[in-house]
């Protein structure tokens, strides 16, 4: 029964759910998901949020994170029951399979929620006003009364009851991103967020004094870039698993392998942010790689650009095309190898089923 407008800075709808897998948690009594016979309790979930966050530097808000789970059974039943979005079970795979909860999701990702819910904006009488940047909050003593807002008409005012900030991330505010995490001015970073995610919102709470999460850090809704040739995605990328990784010194520094079901894993990401280094690089074996993966490195090794890919018959070879040290990388290497042949990881703890030797 509201009257509602929806200020939009891109000129389409859904913002970086268009990019995005759509998938969610679903946890504490959906009536979609006891239908289908899968488990969403919410001890499930936070089991699976706790062991996953075990080792984060920044301990996240456990109880706000289990406010947040209660309330998605009855989200998921209004999605399907209430607005007939297609919603269907994705069952978790994988090393964390015992440990997550119920997960939801739509046919063709988020672009296909992005769809689904279009028409029921129109048929809601929904305002929505796109290519309309949110400029300020307009503040009347300690309530929000209204926005400032900006697009080709001029800036002009939106006078309202409630406002609802849903404005996204800062992945595109790199200073902002930088003084949270100094290592990413070392790094190239390949952004899957949409264009928009400036830190608008960000910078908007900040101007009306509301209390911020306490930092620094930073999520990033990205891949530190493996040469963006190989078009590295959450839907698409080399898997790392089974590879030895090492930093521009020839160091190993992470466990390639950490979160091995959830693909290019975030924690992987944040592990190669946190170290730092100016490049990151991935040893693949020629007689082991998927044969379209082999096609895209031989196309671009003859240029021997050491920010693709760079081809050697040994590792001193591809030592000298990085410009490592020799002796540093071969060591790295050889004790990697013992590593896989003895299948235990001392320096990093990755599975000894993905301890794979060269």
């Amino acid at each position: 029964g509201a009257q509602v407008i929806l200020v939009e800075k891109n000129d389409f709808l859904g913002g970086s759910l268009i990019v995005a897998g759509g998938g969610f948690a679903v946890a504490n009594g959906s009536k979609h998901m006891a239908s289908v016979g899968l488990d969403d309790s919410l001890e499930t979930a936070m089991n699976f949020v706790r062991t996953v966050n075990a080792n984060a530097l920044h301990q996240p808000d456990y109880d706000f994170i289990e406010y947040v789970l209660s309330e998605t059974g009855k989200t998921d039943d209004y999605m399907v029951y209430d607005l007939g979005l297609t919603v269907e079970e994705l069952p978790a795979s994988g090393d964390h399979a015992v440990q997550r909860s119920a997960f939801a999701g739509f046919p063709t990702f988020g672009a296909g929620m992005v769809k689904e819910v279009e028409p029921l904006i129109a048929q809601k009488n929904i305002t929505v006003l796109l290519s309309t940047s949110a400029e300020s909050v307009i503040m009347d003593g300690d309530r929000a009364v209204g926005l400032t807002v900006k697009n080709r008409s001029g800036e002009y005012t939106i006078k309202a009851d409630q406002i609802i900030l849903a404005t996204g991330g800062a992945p595109y505010d790199m200073e902002r991103l930088i003084a949270a995490n100094p290592s990413l001015a070392l790094m190239s970073i390949d952004q899957q967020a949409s264009v928009g995610d400036t830190g608008d919102g960000f910078r908007m709470l900040e101007e009306i004094g509301v209390q911020m999460g306490e930092g620094p850090f930073v999520k990033t809704s990205s891949y530190p870039s493996f040469a963006s040739q190989f078009a590295y995605y959450w839907l698409n990328n080399p898997t790392p698993f089974s590879q030895m990784m090492f930093d521009a010194s020839g160091l190993r520094f992470a466990n390639e392998a950490v979160g091995a079901d959830m693909g290019m894993s975030t924690q992987l990401n944040v592990d190669i942010i946190r170290h730092g280094s100016e490049a990151a690089y991935l040893l693949y074996d020629a007689h082991n790689i998927p044969e379209d993966l082999k096609a895209l490195f031989e196309q671009y090794a003859p240029e021997g650009n050491k920010a693709i890919v760079v081809k050697g018959s040994n590792i001193e070879e591809i030592a000298e095309k990085l410009g490592i040290s020799a002796r540093v990388l071969r060591a790295t290497y050889d004790r990697y190898q013992t590593e896989c042949a003895n299948g235990l990881d001392v320096d990093q703890g990755k599975p000894s089923e993905y301890l794979v030797a060269y």
